[in-house]
């Protein structure tokens, strides 16, 4: 399978599925997936009952806004495949030699810590790893107490280096890509 083989071709992607990628794109059965609903929205005349597409709802054009079934139903999914076309879009760029791995490594980490917060069951191994690191700088600049990083502050320290602290409840900036830019062995 083309998909299988692209994800072992990726050093960080071992962790991803391609059957669970395979269901969420192409498989029609799949309701929670994107084939049905790409496949409803394309035809307006058929007989199939799973891909007619319903009574004005050209291309979701007319679809109520303020429903949020297809969100709901897709955004998990959705937030898996793009992980995945980062993961090897980051690949490409190191088989091109990308003269900053450790930026790539960035990457990866941010991508995956993210989705790990946002999705997996239980605690994020990149959450903690980053808490074991640098738990020692992770101070408030308000109340001085230690910040740890959690599963509900992950994202917004992934993406916006941005971490708030517990007690007094202050947002501030963490120097994240400095530091692991200065850290390899993160």
């Amino acid at each position: 399978m083309a998909i299988e083989a692209a994800i072992n071709k990726c050093s960080d992607a071992s962790f991803m599925s391609a059957d669970a990628l395979y269901a969420c794109l192409f498989d029609f059965k799949n309701e929670s997936g994107f084939a049905g609903l790409f496949d409803k929205a394309m035809h307006l005349v058929t007989k199939n009952p799973n891909i007619k597409t319903e009574a004005y709802n050209l291309n979701f054009i007319f679809k109520d806004p303020r429903q949020n079934d297809i969100f709901e139903s897709s955004y998990q999914g959705l937030s898996y495949v793009l992980l995945c076309i980062h993961l090897m879009q980051i690949e490409l760029l190191k088989r091109m030699h990308f003269p900053a791995d450790d930026y790539l490594k960035q990457l990866n980490m941010r991508a995956a810590g993210t989705y790990q917060a946002l999705f997996l069951k239980g605690r994020s191994d990149i959450a903690r790893n980053m808490n074991e690191t640098f738990g020692e700088l992770m101070k408030c600049p308000a109340c001085h107490e230690r910040v740890r990083l959690k599963k509900r502050t992950a994202p917004m320290f992934f993406v916006t280096e941005n971490l708030e602290c517990d007690k007094c409840g202050q947002i501030f900036q963490f120097p994240l890509a400095w530091l692991m830019s200065n850290h390899s062995e993160v």
